[in-house]
């Protein structure tokens, strides 16, 4: 990869490689010096710029041939899973998960997804379970004659049901 300088404070070079979804809805690379990726809380971060680069600093198992591991899907081998820096179907995933997993923990920490989703989705399924909690102390209040408070959920939840329409009437949004 080439040399870049930190894309926030300029002055030393970026040793953080990323790519990230821009507000626009364009991928857009980031490059940042150690120490501003440790101020963003990136500190877990390792500098690996790519798999590819990861996989050049593989070496060759010193198993024979025949012990090797070979897609049954597309025949790809193991050793040329190293060298192309790509697996050739989705059964090499399983088919190279020994290799896969620690090259996977090298690169972000973790080996199980534990990221984000688009912002729309997550804000309404935020509503709906706003929406069943407000509902459920509305029925609460309503039994414990809080009638205040029923009214104050009954306004909270026609706001909810506004906002997001027919999203907030479906209950099957888990």
């Amino acid at each position: 990869m080439k040399n870049h300088p930190c894309d926030e404070c300029g002055k030393y070079e970026a040793t953080v490689h990323y790519t990230q979804l821009g507000a626009d809805q364009k991928v857009k690379e980031v490059h940042l010096c150690q120490a501003c990726a440790e101020k963003q809380g990136e500190k877990a971060w390792v500098h690996i710029s790519s798999l590819a680069d990861l996989l050049a600093g593989l070496r060759e198992s010193d198993e024979p041939a025949s012990n090797r591991e070979v897609c049954p899907q597309c025949g790809m081998s193991s050793s040329e899973f190293r060298k192309r820096g790509k697996l050739g179907c989705g059964q090499c995933y399983e088919t190279f998960a020994k290799e896969l997993e620690p090259l996977i923990m090298k690169m972000h920490g973790s080996t199980s997804h534990v990221g984000s989703g688009p912002k729309e989705v997550l804000e309404l399924r935020d509503a709906y379970e706003r929406l069943a909690e407000f509902r459920r102390q509305l029925s609460d209040a309503v039994a414990n004659e809080a009638y205040e408070e029923a009214a104050r959920l009954r306004d909270d939840i026609k706001m909810i049901e506004e906002t997001y329409g027919f999203l907030a009437e479906r209950n099957d949004l888990s």
